[in-house]
């Protein structure tokens, strides 16, 4: 039998379009493959509510005729007005009082938590870029299913300007590091349950690099790099290896980066 999951398309068409010109592959496309990748039963649809609109599922379908619901990584940002962030938010709360689980990376943890009632704000320590330090569990975390077989502290591959401020109510933050107290939480309200993590492990090296490109000037008017030229070689040792010799298996080992998707998709997806 297959396993239907929705996957929801964080960006803009136009961050998309970029994403494609250096190469790379829309956000939602690439989740998909990757979470199909993972067991054969698995099936993905993507939606895209920011081009569409709230009514962005195929005709016919509803949240409960899917399994899961995987959230992705988006350039908006959670406080703007535009429809294309409200018209996720109204679509993330809807995904919520269906009680299909829900899993969220970057993005898909900030619109969740604006959904249910929390706030989100630009990163007073600013952008967190690359490889995000010093990841440490909580004690909520070291005993939560999300990160069964992970380290109690870890590197993950990490973008994001915003950061959660407020809670939404019934969180549970899992981790957090020094740029940002919350780096994962879960939200359970009866029978609905939402998984989230700040940064991207569904991400590699090469996506990374080509973020990194399409940021390649707020980056160096952020003054993260001295110059472009700091930018461009920074990019290169990205985009040409899958090992950093900064970091350790928890980003190096693909089975290790990505052990939250697993298992959340062992714990509340494929349930046998």
């Amino acid at each position: 039998m297959k396993v239907q999951l929705l996957v929801v398309e964080g960006n803009a068409r136009a961050t998309s379009d970029v994403m494609e010109s250096l190469g790379g592959t829309p956000y939602g496309i690439a989740y998909a493959a990757l979470l199909e990748s993972f067991d054969e039963r698995v099936q993905c649809t993507v939606v895209y509510p920011s081009e569409v609109g709230i009514d962005c599922l195929p005709n016919g379908k509803t949240f409960s005729d899917y399994h899961g619901i995987v959230w992705t990584g988006s350039a908006l940002n959670c406080y703007a007005t535009a429809p294309e962030v409200t018209h996720q938010i109204e679509l993330a709360r809807d995904a919520y009082a269906s009680t299909v689980p829900i899993f969220g990376s970057c993005w898909g943890l900030q619109v969740m938590t604006l959904a249910l009632g929390g706030t989100i704000r630009c990163n007073p320590n600013g952008r967190e870029l690359g490889i995000g330090r010093a990841i440490a569990l909580t004690e909520a975390g070291k005993s939560h299913p999300m990160y069964a077989g992970k380290g109690e502290s870890f590197d993950a591959l990490e973008v994001h300007m915003d950061e959660v401020e407020t809670l939404a109510e019934d969180s549970v933050v899992l981790s957090g590091n020094a740029m940002s107290a919350v780096q994962a939480l879960a939200i359970d309200r009866g029978d609905s349950s939402f998984w989230g993590v700040q940064y991207h492990p569904e991400f590699d090296f090469a996506t990374m690099a080509i973020v990194m490109q399409r940021l390649r000037d707020a980056l160096l008017a952020d003054g993260l790099f001295e110059s472009r030229e700091a930018i461009d070689a920074a990019i290169a040792r990205c985009a040409a290896s899958e090992i950093d010799p900064t970091t350790d298996d928890s980003v190096n080992d693909p089975h290790q980066r990505r052990l939250e998707i697993t298992n959340w998709l062992k714990a509340k997806v494929l349930i046998d």
